[in-house]
């Protein structure tokens, strides 16, 4: 998009705990209808920081971890993770370790404890003959069964997507989900594609929206523009000149030719 360039702004955001700095590159286009002006600003937002530093990001994020309790449970680790711009969207790709486990309760009574004491009486002819008599009896199961199911490396690829519903917010959604462990894992395939979908996906995409959402663009725009209520026209992933990840946001405003005027009055003084 030819404009003119309105500089760089810096944005910082806390992603996990981790300080991630956003330079937004703004661009302002102004084009004439008859009754009014269509004014545009698009802003550019490098992602590189965020790229650098995800794979970190992702191994803070809280995994599949508890084994109390019943039933089938997972152990996830996170042994690597990347995000990377595919044309207008982006991917996440995920190396993780799961171990499942199946624990159940222990068998009834398996672990009753009795407790005797010692008889002895003398019999004629024979002499003391001692034996334990039990006297109680503490009744409880046994051990829980914990079972190691599988352990197995996966690998996931997940596409992200850049939306505006509504032309003032803006939405993160997955638009494919691949899967692909390294051995047989049978009926609990869903269960770790869960883990990607809920665990990683979710997460990341909460983390970036805080980044990239509506309102904090909203605040690196002009003042005088945000004065216009801008509507979000069009949102995409985009690859920058040095190959790292950028999101293209431009915001639209149609205003009379009274405003213009008066807006770049203002800018002159």
């Amino acid at each position: 998009m030819s404009g003119i360039s309105l500089g760089l702004v810096e944005l910082k955001s806390s992603v996990a705990g981790s300080e991630v700095v956003f330079p937004v590159k703004l661009t302002l286009d102004i084009s004439s209808k008859e009754d009014a002006v269509d004014v545009s600003v698009s802003a550019v937002i490098g992602l590189a920081n965020l790229q650098s530093n995800f794979d970190a990001i992702v191994k803070s994020f809280p995994m599949p971890n508890d084994t109390s309790g019943y039933g089938t449970k997972f152990v996830v680790t996170v042994k690597g993770a990347s995000l990377s711009p595919a044309g207008d969207g982006a991917t996440l790709i995920a190396d993780v370790n799961v171990i499942a486990w199946q624990i159940e309760k222990g068998l009834p009574l398996a672990g009753t404890t009795i407790h005797y004491k010692q008889e002895c009486i003398d019999v004629p002819f024979v002499g003391k003959i001692c034996t334990d008599i039990p006297v109680s009896v503490e009744p409880r199961s046994g051990d829980d069964i914990k079972l190691r199911l599988f352990e197995e490396d996966v690998a996931g690829q997940i596409d992200l997507a850049l939306f505006t519903p509504d032309g003032n917010s803006l939405e993160l959604r997955p638009t494919r989900v691949d899967i692909k462990p390294r051995g047989d894992i049978g009926k609990f395939f869903n269960d770790v594609a869960g883990i990607f979908n809920s665990n990683l996906s979710d997460v990341v995409r909460r983390e970036i929206a805080e980044v990239i959402n509506d309102g904090t663009l909203r605040k690196a725009l002009p003042v005088e523009f945000q004065a216009f209520n801008p509507l979000i026209k069009t949102a995409h992933f985009s690859t920058s000149e040095g190959g790292e990840l950028d999101v293209v946001v431009m915001f639209t405003a149609q205003i009379t030719a009274g405003q213009l005027t008066e807006w770049l009055a203002k800018s002159v003084e």
